[in-house]
């Protein structure tokens, strides 16, 4: 159990006084209640329709966070009292937490012109901080990114070079184009329009200069940064539901850069929530409080403004300054003696003082507005603060953004320790404050940068890439002079193989013998002999030792009731979900998976949290399994359930990619396709009934629309594979029979675009290819053959085969000799059993001039669907033309064992 759930329940049992709180009164028919997982609002919300035999109206409003299953439900006010709707709503078995919403309030004081300008820089000594840094980038160059929860004017000349811009999302064009729930949020968000408008309120672009009025750019004044990007998120009408829904816009961007690896969403450090609830006890708003350690597990800190009254928040509480999370940092306000006057103060629940008295920064409403002005509230102390966070962040220390990386909590507790340790102890804030002190820029970046290497941050980035069949090689991201520790064994197994003291970021491993999954791990070596945590796992398996497969997914409209995964024998292969997909009843696709599966027998396990499937109450969802040639290898069922197996098999085939020209169709640069255009290809394959003998194949026919396939892959007729084995080549191990495209490709019948299939153990064989009325050709030494498909041009003279003279050659490109029509491993003109005969007979033996047409025919060599003896594109010429043209006794032998 995490140390914040602890002080968390802690402060639950926290006993405040009871009267001195003036707790607001809540909104009329409002509650707000997050969900037990894969419950829905709707069923509480019909289930509390009636209470006490009442009809209380009760309906779903709104969903406030997504992440956070937090939801608004209405009733009736006055049907029943509300602290007795509240309760039921407790009670509800699909109801974590429940509360009333309350209205808050800003905590701005009014004006007091006159003070000395920005005199809290050199209080805080940022002007020495900004001889490390002046904010904006990391060490790795990620923009750093400040959420003010409150609308802003981005549009003020000293604020409008730091403001932060969605530039994954095409404005006001009605799509989500980064696909983040969110539509058209290109400037940040307005939850309660549901839009982008957030560059307004007088009040939250004071609180964005204190953190990043544009800097050394010679107007106003300058924030805790120069450079920083604003990221906008209103709160609306200040109630518990909408400050929810605003701290889940920067909770969801910087998810998605943590998941994306920087490439997606926003790197968002820290929020400033200048508003709040005097004298409220975070035991009545337990969501309000938990959203701090959601941001927090994301790896965002949180400034709260404590109250503008000099009270002991210790006592009386408040909200959500008094919030346990270790991500709440609660600031209240000083003056330029490092005291406290007008502010609230809590020793165990205020962390630090800011200056907030008298401050000078931004003001003015309208598009290029340039004012200044002196103002005076814990609401600027706390932005103060989290921009000293987000200039902490932009030291130029490598090491701690691979913590960032590694570990995004982490790495938001050691800026905050960092930030606390800092702090100049003094005034009246010993006593009245945790740490004692008023925050100071410069001590704490100099404590970043004197820690800089000193913990041990864990690997990220961590891939493996084949080198061969039995060798890999191991990558990860840091730095190139540190050392690293690697691991690595078969999974399934208990022993590791660790290679200690790597120097660099990647690592060679050999001898990977057996077609097995392995697992690598890699940690970081530090200083006092510390090393950082193993990385998470990446498995790694020989492509030649698998089948690549992949998953489509498509949710309904609670794509956050749905995950499957891909077991075998222990082992999970690919995974996905749940999804964030909430919308109207519909189709949502999601990202495909990918899985690579050795051979053997899986099941495609399906859950939905909800119990009543993904198709189709509430749109028409669906998963798959698909392998190659586009063939469906497993389904989700169209029915209601809440988890499912469905079983597949990879079959343990070898395959081979091959290509063939038949010098008899043979038409320059490719063959023709006669026999299919004129409909005469038999379905089903026609070497069996022509007495050819099959093993383990045979029967195979073509699958529906193959044949409708025009240009370089159509189809020009049958043709067969045999393997033979590697020591015997006269031996047949297996035989296909497939089709071959007019550029020579052989495809499997069954799709017309897959490679060969042979149910046979991976290793060496011969490869044969033959055809019905041409002469078979076989390679000239084995060849190896696994699940990945070997590629085999017999069009090549490069490809060796068996023999000599195995081939024709026409114009440097090889192909098969044309003309055995009799099916006896050679092609005659004249003598005892010669094909010309056959081709005469064929058209009744007396005229030659006769023609057979529109057929299908062994004696139709050149395979135009006619068989001709004499004349134009006749069969018998093309015998002649095999053994030389000239000597009609020659005989062209065929090649095979």
């Amino acid at each position: 159990m995490r140390l914040f759930l602890v002080l968390f329940l802690a402060l639950l049992l926290k006993p405040f006084n009871a009267l001195s709180q003036r707790v607001p009164e809540p909104i009329p028919g409002d509650i707000l209640l997050m969900l037990a997982p894969g419950a829905r609002a709707e069923d509480v919300a019909r289930d509390l329709k009636d209470v006490d035999g009442v009809t209380t109206g009760m309906r779903v409003a709104q969903e406030v966070s997504t992440p956070m299953r937090i939801w608004l439900l209405k009733f009736t006010p006055g049907t029943v009292p509300q602290e007795r709707m509240l309760e039921a709503v407790k009670r509800h078995p699909k109801v974590m937490l429940a509360q009333n919403d309350v209205p808050v309030t800003y905590r701005a004081l009014p004006n007091d012109p006159g003070v000395a300008q920005q005199w809290h820089h050199a209080k805080i000594q940022t002007p020495q901080a900004w001889d490390v840094t002046t904010g904006g980038l990391t060490a790795s160059g990620d923009s750093i990114v400040v959420c003010v929860v409150e609308g802003a004017n981005l549009l003020h000349a000293d604020l409008v070079g730091n403001r932060w811009l969605n530039h994954a999302e095409i404005p006001g064009n009605g799509i989500d184009d980064d696909g983040n729930g969110y539509v058209d949020d290109h400037r940040g968000w307005n939850p309660a329009g549901g839009n982008d408008v957030a560059y307004s309120g007088s009040h939250g672009t004071q609180v964005a200069g204190m953190i990043g009025a544009k800097g050394d750019n010679g107007t106003g004044g300058v924030g805790a940064n120069w450079n920083v990007k604003i990221m906008p998120v209103t709160v609306g009408s200040l109630t518990q539901a909408n400050v929810i829904a605003s701290y889940t816009y920067p909770l969801v961007m910087r998810r998605r850069y943590n998941q994306s690896g920087g490439t997606q969403g926003a790197f968002v450090v820290a929020t400033n929530s200048s508003w709040g609830i005097d004298n409220g006890n975070p035991a009545s708003y337990p969501l309000w409080c938990a959203m701090y350690d959601t941001l927090g597990a994301a790896g965002i800190l949180n400034c709260g403004s404590t109250s503008n009254s000099a009270v002991n928040v210790d006592v009386v509480g408040d909200m959500p300054t008094a919030c346990s999370s270790p991500f709440m940092v609660s600031v209240t306000a000083t003056n330029s003696s490092d005291n406290r006057t007008f502010s609230g103060y809590g020793a165990t629940t205020i962390d630090v003082g800011a200056p907030g008295e008298n401050v000078f920064t931004t003001s003015g409403t309208t598009a290029g507005a340039t004012g200044f002005g002196s103002t005076s509230g814990t609401s600027f102390a706390g932005p103060l603060t989290a921009g000293v966070i987000a200039l902490l962040y932009s030291a130029p220390c490598p090491e701690l953004m691979d913590l960032v990386t590694s570990d995004p909590e982490g790495a938001a507790l050691y800026i905050r320790e960092q930030l606390f340790s800092g702090v100049d102890v003094g005034g009246n804030l010993v006593g009245q404050t945790v740490t004692g002190g008023r925050i100071n820029a410069n001590n704490s970046m100099q404590l970043v940068m004197a820690g800089c290497g000193s913990y041990c941050a864990g690997v990220s980035g961590l891939a493996v890439s084949s080198t061969s069949s039995s060798s890999v090689n191991v990558q990860w991201n840091g730095a190139t002079d540190q050392a690293f520790d690697l691991r690595y064994r078969p999974v399934g197994t208990t022993t590791w193989t660790t290679v200690n003291g790597i120097t660099g970021s990647q690592a060679p491993v050999t001898g990977l013998g057996g077609c097995f999954t392995y697992e690598f791990q890699v940690r970081r070596q530090c200083v006092d002999q510390a090393t950082s945590n193993w990385s998470s796992s990446v498995t790694w398996l020989h492509p030649s030792c698998c089948t690549a497969v992949t998953i489509p997914v498509v949710s309904d409209r609670y794509g956050n009731e749905l995950s499957w995964s891909i077991v075998g024998n222990g082992i999970t292969y690919a995974s996905g979900g749940p999804y964030t997909q909430y919308a109207a009843n519909g189709q949502y696709p999601q990202t495909t998976g990918t899985a690579c599966l050795p051979n053997g027998c899986y099941e495609l396990r399906i859950n939905d949290s909800y119990g009543d499937g993904i198709c189709c109450a509430y749109g028409n969802g669906s998963v798959q399994v698909v392998g190659p040639g586009a063939v469906v290898l497993a389904t989700s069922p169209t029915t209601a359930f809440s988890s499912v197996s469905v079983p597949f098999c990879i079959s343990s085939e070898v395959r081979v990619n091959a290509r063939v020209f038949l010098a008899g169709p043979y038409a320059g640069p490719q063959m023709n396709d006669v026999l299919r255009a004129s409909g005469l290809i038999p379905t089903l394959e026609p070497y069996t009934e022509a007495g050819w003998s099959q093993v383990d194949g045979g029967g195979e026919t073509i699958g529906t629309g193959v044949l409708n396939t025009t240009g370089a892959d159509a189809i020009v007729d049958w043709v067969r594979l045999e393997l033979r084995d590697p020591a015997t080549p006269g031996t047949i191990v297996a035989t296909r029979q497939a089709l071959v495209q007019r550029d020579g490709d052989i495809v499997s019948a069954a799709d017309g675009t897959s490679p060969v299939g042979f149910d046979a153990a991976p290793g060496q064989y011969h490869i044969a290819v033959r055809h019905r009325n041409h002469l078979g050709c076989m390679t000239a030494t084995p060849v190896s053959l696994t699940s990945s498909a070997l590629a085999l041009d017999f069009t090549a003279a490069s490809t060796a085969t068996y023999g000599s003279n195995a081939r024709g050659d026409v114009g440097g490109i090889m192909m098969l000799w044309p003309g055995d029509v009799s099916n006896n491993g050679s092609v005659q003109y004249t003598g005892s059993g010669n094909d010309r005969d056959l081709v005469l007979q064929a058209i009744g033996g007396v005229v030659p001039t006769n023609t057979l047409t529109n057929v299908y025919d062994v004696r139709d060599v050149n395979l135009d669907g006619s068989v001709i003896y004499t004349g134009g594109a006749n069969d018998r010429d093309v015998i002649l033309q095999t053994i030389g043209g000239s000597v009609p006794t020659n005989v062209k032998a065929q090649q095979l064992p």
